[in-house]
């Protein structure tokens, strides 16, 4: 096997379990965050928690996205991947200090929620009265997609409204982000291990066309019957046989001869 081929099998598998690692620890703090909410923990504990993990899920994919960089990195390669990923570590540095700090990532992740889910709702709503209005499909996908972002702009008021009423503060926050981050985890996990199924299977056939069948291409060499080339004598002998009356040009008239 070579070089190449051995370094991207370490690859994979350290990509894989890395990736697992990430996902259980997401899936398991929102089954946690679920479990807390619908016990109506009040504590505030679940808060912190779930905020550390959520800030330490972006720095670790953030540094998992470096190493990977610097793994498969080919003279010529852009640096913009590695910027990112350098970007995404910071971004979860910040979520870090602003809830050591001031204990408002829980609360700034509901309200971005919230503010996405009217957004995309405002946006599915204008582009279905857009379809409707040109006659770009048939009316029945329209509305289908209007009811939709009813249904988006309806969730991110209601969670607005939930979210600012002392009584189901701390429920709504626990129940919705623990939610949130099991369906990531879970999302995480399955795409994971699809992922490194495939490029196993890649890894194989790259495996199989490196080593090649030589013992089979030699053994059909060997075996295949030998032609020999016909020399000046034969090829006189045969035309010496030839038929007089098949025989034109000059042949021919040394045949009448």
């Amino acid at each position: 096997m070579s070089k190449a081929l051995e370094k991207s099998k370490k690859l994979n598998r350290f990509w894989m379990w890395w990736n697992i690692v990430e996902a259980v620890i997401i899936l398991a703090a929102g089954i946690l965050a679920i479990v807390a909410g619908v016990r109506n923990d009040s504590s505030g504990n679940m808060e912190n928690v779930l905020a550390y993990a959520i800030s330490g899920f972006v720095i670790l994919d953030g540094i998992l996205r470096i190493v990977v960089y610097f793994f498969r990195y080919r003279k010529g390669d852009e640096v913009t991947p590695l910027i990112l990923a350098g970007f995404q570590v910071s971004i979860g540095t910040l979520l870090l200090v602003l809830q050591i700090k001031a204990n408002i990532v829980i609360v700034a992740l509901i309200n971005f929620i919230s503010i996405v889910l009217m957004v995309m709702g405002v946006l599915i709503l204008t582009y279905s009265i857009f379809q409707i209005v040109r006659k770009y499909a048939a009316l029945v996908i329209p509305i289908s997609t209007i009811v939709l972002a009813a249904v988006l702009i309806g969730v991110g008021i209601a969670i607005t409204i939930l979210y600012n009423s002392q009584d189901t503060h701390q429920q709504l926050v626990l129940i919705m982000t623990g939610s949130i981050m099991s369906i990531v985890g879970l999302a995480q996990f399955i795409v994971t291990m699809i992922t490194a199924k495939k490029a196993k299977k890649e890894i194989k056939q790259y495996e199989k066309e490196e080593q090649g069948n030589y013992d089979v291409v030699d053994s059909k060499k060997q075996n295949a019957p030998e032609q020999k080339a016909e020399t000046p004598e034969v090829i006189e002998a045969e035309e010496a046989h030839e038929d007089p009356a098949q025989i034109e040009g000059p042949k021919a008239i040394e045949n009448k001869e």
